[in-house]
């Protein structure tokens, strides 16, 4: 059996796969300027601040881009070709990119609804967030 190449989790990142393990996505908003930000990162790229205050995400988005894999770059994806990768802009203002389940990528399109699933990673205690259609 060939693993699924996993998340780097450290001290900076924990706090994010923790509330995953639990069904819940947030993202970082400056507590001085109040810009949202994604990925996670140690100072607001807006202000600089330190400060930060954690805001659960609803989930809800609409595809922005997205890309089909045909070739498999790491050996666990070899037979689930092909797959589909997402950027999703969320309500609350953020890009995330994952991967979109649950559909025929012939059906991808700009702008569709989707929502965010979360899905265990076998032996692992690592969840994952993903997409559906909505």
């Amino acid at each position: 059996m060939v693993n699924r190449p996993l998340p780097v989790i450290n001290q900076d990142n924990r706090w994010h796969w923790e509330k995953l393990k639990e069904g819940i996505f947030v993202i970082q908003e400056c507590a001085g300027c109040k810009t949202r930000r994604w990925p996670i990162a140690p100072v607001c790229y807006h202000c600089f601040s330190k400060e930060v205050e954690l805001i659960q995400c609803e989930g809800i988005g609409t595809i922005d881009s997205w890309v089909v894999f045909h070739h498999s770059y790491y050996p666990y994806f070899a037979d689930k070709l092909p797959y589909i990768v997402v950027q999703v802009k969320l309500a609350e203002g953020i890009r995330v990119t994952a991967n979109l389940l649950n559909i025929d990528p012939s059906e991808v399109k700009i702008g569709m609804s989707v929502r965010l699933t979360y899905q265990q990673v076998l032996n692992s205690d690592v969840i994952l967030p993903q997409f559906v259609p909505y």
